[in-house]
């Protein structure tokens, strides 16, 4: 599956989700004031194949980072963190996209204005 056929799916997943925060899509900047929104990393990984499989297999992770504003505190984000979690269980199936692994809540960090809480989910897809 292409990166952009995994990233439609991704943004579709969250997008039906209305208890989430807005995305912000990739190369688009955040004007400064912004609320709390999401924004969304699919990161590939090169994979060399072992034993007879050799089709085409792809994995990697996608990184989907809650931003909020830097002094509201750390429940919020969490809170929205284990929302998109519950949205990518382990054994799900996107056209062709499977999460094999749960995802992860990574520390938080700061970022000029921002809080930022990144979640990791690993993904794999075979063709």
């Amino acid at each position: 599956m292409s990166f952009s056929n995994i990233l439609i799916q991704v943004f579709a997943r969250l997008e039906a989700a209305t208890t989430l925060p807005d995305i912000l899509y990739p190369n688009i900047e955040a004007p400064e004031q912004t609320a709390t929104h999401l924004r969304v990393d699919i990161l590939p990984a090169g994979v060399d194949p072992v034993g007879i499989s050799e089709g085409n297999q792809e994995l990697g992770t996608i990184q989907i980072s809650v931003y909020c504003t830097q002094g509201t505190g750390a429940i919020v984000p969490a809170l929205i963190a284990a929302a998109v979690l519950a949205l990518f269980p382990r054994n799900l199936v996107l056209s062709g996209v499977r999460i094999d692994k749960p995802g992860t809540v990574n520390p938080g960090f700061l970022d000029g204005a921002w809080y930022v809480l990144p979640v990791s989910i690993p993904y794999q897809s075979i063709s």
